[in-house]
């Protein structure tokens, strides 16, 4: 195996993940006439780029906040949120159609970029 640094490796398998999920949005472009319907609070069904009502590529269903690190016991209680990926029609945008609350989302959280060797690195 090539000896990449850990952000390398992410890099790649978000790389890994974005291109066959837009390749598979532009391939298929046309058979998403329907638009993201419904409404609720922390929705999103129109592009936050350009305003154009969004496309949903694909429905992960309700999924757990990533690094919860939790022991196997609370597994069942752990909160679940939903997660679609959309498609813009107008200006390509690919992004999520679901907000979680900031409060939630960060509020146990444990990584900090000004810990991380090569953030720093890069922004000197």
């Amino acid at each position: 195996m090539i000896e990449l640094p850990k952000e390398v490796w992410a890099f790649l398998i978000i790389l890994g993940i974005y291109i066959p999920v837009l390749l598979r949005v532009l391939r298929e472009e046309k058979q998403m006439s329907e638009p993201l319907k419904g409404k609720a609070e922390r929705n999103l069904f129109n592009c936050a780029f350009c305003g154009e009502t969004l496309h949903m590529v694909h429905d992960f269903g309700k999924v757990a906040l990533a690094g919860g690190f939790l022991k196997p016991e609370q597994f069942e209680a752990e909160k679940k949120y939903p997660l679609r990926l959309c498609y813009c029609h107008k200006c390509h945008a690919v992004q999520l159609a679901d907000r979680v609350d900031p409060d939630i989302m960060f509020r146990e959280y444990f990584y900090f970029s000004s810990s991380n060797e090569t953030i720093r690195r890069h922004f000197r």
